[in-house]
């Protein structure tokens, strides 16, 4: 049976994402080997994130068969047509169109109005 994880284990776990990124430093990357060396948990556990992310870049640079391509373009120009005929009202919660603010009035000051004599600051 694996023991509990501890306080180092804890602390472990709030960096192991930089550390597969490789953005420690290379004390604290030596500090999270040492643990992982004597913790069976968190080295299956890195191990096992390792693999995915490993999983997920792989997968991310193969293109996808032209079939699907197609079909997924397909059905989003499809979903933009149908969304861009709806009123936007009909849309929930879509950003509701706004009033354009009349432009300054040329009756307006430019500059700030004197105060009179006597006038309170």
């Amino acid at each position: 049976m694996k023991a509990a994880p501890d306080a180092n284990c804890r602390a472990m776990f709030d960096r192991v994402s930089a550390y597969l990124d490789g953005e420690l430093p290379a004390a604290e990357c030596r500090e999270i080997e040492r643990h992982c060396k004597g913790c069976d948990r968190c080295a299956e556990f890195i191990e096992s994130l390792r693999h995915a992310v490993g999983l997920c870049r792989e997968a991310g640079q193969k293109p996808l068969p032209a079939d699907v391509r197609d079909r997924a373009k397909a059905r989003i120009r499809e979903l933009v047509g149908f969304v861009s005929a709806l009123p936007v009202e009909s849309i929930p919660d879509a950003p509701r169109r706004r009033r354009a603010r009349p432009s300054a009035s040329p009756s307006r000051r430019a500059t700030p109005r004197r105060r009179r004599a006597g006038a309170k600051k």
